[in-house]
């Protein structure tokens, strides 16, 4: 039998034993243990996971199953320690630990950590705005840095900032440096209802679950603020006069109305450097802004939908 018939005999004999196997995460426990041989093991209460050197039930490592790809890359960095504590499941990375809870958050990490998303030279002493803290892995990264002295973040959706105290309370000496609060911004003041789902908190902004790509779990009405992003920033700039300022814009679909409220004020061209994620209507918009406020910009496209924005003064 030549080895294309034979892989598809283990295949069939694989899917066939999976049926026997009740639960979905079982079943997915089943078929990475036989991708992954000798790394996952089925227990009666949840799974052993010989990477993590410890076993999980399944209510606290679904997440986990689904990330597991992700979580062998990160394995694979010399600065990533795993650990279970109090029922939280942690990464170290390099220093900074976080406490991931869905498989979105993992990808995050991975975008931060391994692909470098915001790993730039960044100017002395410098603060950092982040517009769309989600979880605070970013705001942490930035806290990281020798040359940042303040991060100021914002984060609309109240379970999402939640979790970013979590995070921020594993850091300590880092979070001493950022400065969080519970609401949005964008071009005008107001409040709204929105679609949540926590699984998806990453890609859920003033626009609700819109944006969101993977399937929805659990969805559910969030109240959340939104105050003038133009305000908010002078605010901030006239705290730290003299300094050089950092700006981050990740918010599903509101980087659109917050640069053009900052450009109309003449803001943006006080940032030296700027992070843009933009969704759906594409690069050019901010790009153009950027231009005329003296930026040379870089992008690329991550998808048809969504894309990332490096700007430089």
């Amino acid at each position: 039998m030549s080895s294309g018939h034979t892989n598809i005999v283990k295949k069939i004999f694989k899917a066939a034993r999976a049926r026997f196997i009740k639960g979905q995460w079982r079943r997915r426990v089943f078929y990475l243990s036989h991708d992954y041989p000798g790394e996952i093991t089925l227990t009666r209460e949840g799974a052993r996971f010989d990477l993590l050197k410890t076993s999980l039930q399944l209510d606290s490592c679904a997440f986990i199953l689904e990330g597991y790809g992700i979580l062998r890359e990160l394995s694979s960095l010399k600065a990533a320690k795993f650990s279970v504590s109090e029922k939280l499941f942690l990464i170290d990375m390099g220093g900074i630990v976080l406490n991931p809870t869905t498989a979105e958050e993992l990808f995050i990490i991975h975008e931060i950590f391994v692909r470098g998303a915001y790993n730039f030279d960044l100017p002395d002493r410098c603060v950092a705005i982040d517009i769309g803290m989600n979880v605070g892995i970013a705001s942490l990264f930035f806290a990281s840095r020798s040359t940042v002295d303040k991060v100021f973040a914002f984060e609309p959706l109240r379970p999402t900032f939640q979790q970013a105290k979590v995070n921020f309370g594993l850091n300590k000496s880092l979070s001493d440096k950022i400065q969080a609060v519970n609401y949005g911004l964008g071009d005008q003041s107001g409040e709204l209802t929105v679609d949540y789902d926590y699984s998806n908190k990453g890609q859920i902004g003033v626009r609700g679950t819109t944006f969101v790509r993977s399937t929805l779990q659990q969805v559910e009405k969030q109240l959340i603020v939104i105050r003038e992003a133009s305000l908010e920033v002078k605010r901030i700039l006239s705290q730290h006069a003299g300094q050089v300022f950092i700006l981050k814009v990740d918010c599903e679909g509101s980087e659109y109305p917050i640069l053009q409220d900052l450009f109309r004020h003449g803001l943006l061209s006080r940032f030296r450097m700027v992070f843009i994620e933009w969704h759906e209507q594409g690069p050019e918009p901010l790009i153009t802004l950027l231009r005329e406020s003296g930026f040379v910009t870089f992008y690329q496209w991550s998808s048809s939908r969504a894309g990332m924005i490096y700007a430089a003064r």
